[in-house]
C-alpha cells in the first residue's frame, strides 16, 4: 500500500520506520480478519480491486444488497410462477348514475292477444230523436170471392162476380151500358180509398168448379177496377186498370185454373173514392153464350 507507513516495535522504546512501495503487501503478508471496514476509506474498494469470483454467495450478507447496488439490467426480471389470487378487495362505493342513453327504435308489433271476455251490457242510453217519415212503400189487396160469370149475346159479359177491395165477398150483377148502379150488390161489395194512391200491378186467377167443352170457342176472364168519386154514385170503369187471364181450353175439367198478370200500370185514386173490382167474362168464336161457375181472386198494388 503506497504511503502506508508501518511501525513495528523493535524492543524498549526503539522503533524503526520502513517505507513500502506499491504492490510491496500482497494479500499473503495481510493477517485473515486484520482488514475490516472501519480501516477502509469511502469507495476505497472498487470493482476493478476485486478479483473475479472472489465474492460469493456465501461472503454476502442476507439483505445487505438492494436494487440500487446493482447495474442496470444486471438483475433478471420476473418469470416466475404467477402466484395464487389475492382474496376478493371490498366492494368499491357505486359510481354515479350515468346519462341516460339515446332512445331505441321501436321493436316489432307483437301478435294480437286473445279476446277477453264481453264486459258487463252498460245502461240503456235515451231515446233519439224520431227520425223522418220514410217514402211509403207498396200496398197491396187481395179480394177472393165465388160465383158464375156469364156471356151474352155476340160474347160480350153478362152476369159477373162483384168483389171488395179487400177481403172475402161476392155479389153477382149483370152488366148492362158499362155502368153498375150503386144499389144492393154493389153496395154490399163497395169499398173506400182512405188515401190517394196509384195503382201500379193487377193480378187475377180463377179455379172451374164445373167441366164444360168449348170446342171453337175462345173465352177468357178479365178484373176490371170500377169507381164512383162519391160515395153512393154509380160506378164506372177506370181506364187503364184492367186485366185479362189466358184463354181457357176447349175441355175444360174442374180444378183447371188460369190466371193472368199485368203490370207497369200507373192508374191514380184520390182519397174518398168509392171502388169495386169486377170479374166478367167474355168469349168469341162459335159457342157465345156461356156459363163458367168459378173461384176467383184478384190482387192489386199500389204506391
Amino acid at each position: 500500500m503506497a504511503g502506508l507507513a508501518l511501525f513495528v516495535s523493535l524492543g524498549g522504546t526503539s522503533y524503526a520506520a520502513v517505507s513500502l512501495s506499491k504492490g510491496d503487501v500482497k494479500s499473503h503478508h495481510i493477517a485473515d480478519g486484520a482488514v475490516r471496514n472501519a480501516k477502509l476509506g469511502t469507495h476505497a474498494v472498487t470493482g476493478n480491486k476485486i478479483k473475479a469470483g472472489a465474492i460469493t454467495a456465501s461472503k454476502i450478507r442476507d439483505g445487505s444488497l438492494h436494487k440500487r447496488h446493482f447495474a442496470p439490467g444486471v438483475l433478471p426480471t420476473g418469470g416466475g410462477a404467477a402466484g395464487a389470487p389475492g382474496a376478493p378487495g371490498d366492494a368499491g362505493a357505486p359510481g354515479a348514475k350515468g346519462d341516460a342513453g339515446a332512445k331505441g327504435d321501436a321493436g316489432a308489433t307483437g301478435p294480437a292477444g286473445p279476446i277477453g271476455p264481453a264486459g258487463p251490457a252498460g245502461p240503456d242510453g235515451p231515446t233519439g230523436p224520431t227520425g223522418p217519415t220514410g217514402p211509403a212503400g207498396p200496398s197491396l189487396a187481395t179480394a177472393t170471392g165465388s160465383g158464375t160469370a156469364t156471356t151474352v149475346a155476340g160474347g160480350l159479359a153478362g152476369t159477373s162476380l162483384l168483389l171488395p177491395l179487400q177481403g172475402a165477398s161476392t155479389s153477382e150483377q149483370p152488366l148492362t151500358g158499362g155502368t153498375i148502379p150503386f144499389d144492393e150488390p154493389a153496395a154490399k161489395v163497395a169499398s173506400i180509398v182512405p188515401a190517394d194512391t196509384t195503382i201500379t200491378a193487377i193480378r187475377v186467377g180463377a179455379r172451374m168448379r164445373t167441366a164444360q167443352a168449348l170446342l171453337g170457342t175462345t173465352v177468357t176472364l178479365r178484373a176490371e177496377l170500377y169507381r164512383a168519386s162519391t160515395y153512393g154514385g154509380p160506378l164506372d170503369a177506370v181506364p187503364g186498370a184492367s186485366c185479362d187471364t189466358t184463354p181457357l181450353s176447349p175441355f175444360v175439367s174442374i180444378g183447371d185454373t188460369i190466371d193472368g198478370a199485368c203490370t207497369g200500370l200507373a192508374v191514380p185514386l184520390a182519397a174518398g173514392d168509392t171502388v169495386i173490382l169486377v170479374v166478367s167474362a167474355e168469349a168469341s168464336g162459335i159457342s157465345l153464350l156461356n156459363a163458367l161457375a168459378i173461384d176467383a181472386s184478384v190482387a192489386l198494388a199500389g204506391s
